[in-house]
């Protein structure tokens, strides 16, 4: 998989053929990038198997976070992060990562209050 695979919602060729022509052209916002990245680095670690989904991964950094999340930013900072992933299906713009994460639950907001506070 390479950056160029990627799109704003996930992974392009899910959407190749469609209607949907602004998701293949919008590349993942770059802030969204980088707080996927902190999360990864802070929160997860590599795995020989496929443990969660990216667009379930992405609700967590959300809620880590306090900030939305595109799928297609979790993607590429998982690539860019070196972490192991491959498509769920043809039929998704999903990816199945290869990562475990290092915490339990993170209940909505609490973790992000706390590190505001």
């Amino acid at each position: 998989m390479t950056k160029n695979q990627i799109c704003s919602a996930g992974l392009k060729d899910y959407f190749e053929g469609t209607d949907n022509i602004d998701f293949i052209t919008q590349k993942p916002d770059k802030k969204m990038v980088k707080l996927c990245r902190k999360f990864i680095r802070e929160m997860m670690s590599p795995s020989k198997s496929a443990i969660n989904s990216s667009y379930h991964l992405k609700h967590e950094v959300e809620r880590w976070s306090g900030v939305y999340i595109t799928n297609g930013a979790f993607i590429l900072a998982a690539l860019l992060e070196g972490i192991n992933q491959v498509p769920t299906s043809i039929h998704s713009p999903n990816t199945h990562i290869f990562a475990k994460k290092n915490y339990k639950y993170i209940e909505p907001d609490k973790y992000f209050q706390a590190r505001t506070a």
